[in-house]
């Protein structure tokens, strides 16, 4: 038997639109009304953005204002109430657009990253936005045997970074191929 959607008013624009526990949004009917005539515009389903980051987002209209909303958060501020101070949305399965409210969780920033390492979300090394550094350079500055003042200088690096790779405390996962050496050949004695 399926279930039911179950639709709640959304925090802040009640009478205005609804959100669904399986994450979608929608308006409900209004009614226009000037000096002469009554028009109504039917309610609908809204279809959300997805943002740069994956997640998705919708707008919704108070006063001809327009607001810019996380189709996550309007769900669990509606089925769940507001985050506790310090708190963030949380996708349980790592799925940024999968905004049902079984998916998602208050919880705290360190929670939400340990969230990320278990999915594999979590950016590291190249595949992070704010990243400057390659594979490549990392295991250059590795491979080469430099310093880290010496890769302050050739790569503009700043110190602390220069010293964490030099010393493999960041870029763990780039490794550097130890050279094959040639074993020398052993002495064979004939009887």
């Amino acid at each position: 038997k399926a279930m039911k959607e179950i639709w709640l008013p959304v925090v802040g624009y009640e009478g205005l639109y609804e959100v669904s526990d399986l994450g979608r949004v929608r308006s409900l009917d209004k009614v226009w009304a000037s000096r002469y005539s009554a028009n109504k515009f039917p309610g609908r389903v809204l279809k959300p953005s997805v943002l740069r980051n994956g997640y998705l987002k919708v707008f919704l209209y108070r006063n001809s204002v327009s607001k810019t909303l996380l189709v996550h958060r309007i769900v669990l501020s509606a089925f769940v109430g507001q985050p506790p101070t310090g708190y963030v949305a949380c996708h349980q399965n790592g799925v940024k657009s999968d905004c049902r409210i079984e998916n998602l969780r208050w919880d705290t920033q360190s929670g939400n990253c340990a969230d990320k390492w278990i999915h594999g979300t979590q950016t590291t090394g190249e595949s992070s936005p704010a990243s400057k550094l390659t594979e490549n350079l990392v295991r250059e500055i590795r491979s080469s045997g430099m310093t880290a003042w010496e890769a302050v200088k050739q790569h503009g690096l700043s110190w602390t970074n220069a010293r964490h790779i030099v010393s493999g405390r960041t870029w763990k996962n780039v490794v550097i191929p130890v050279p094959e050496t040639k074993q020398p050949l052993a002495l064979v004695e004939y009887a």
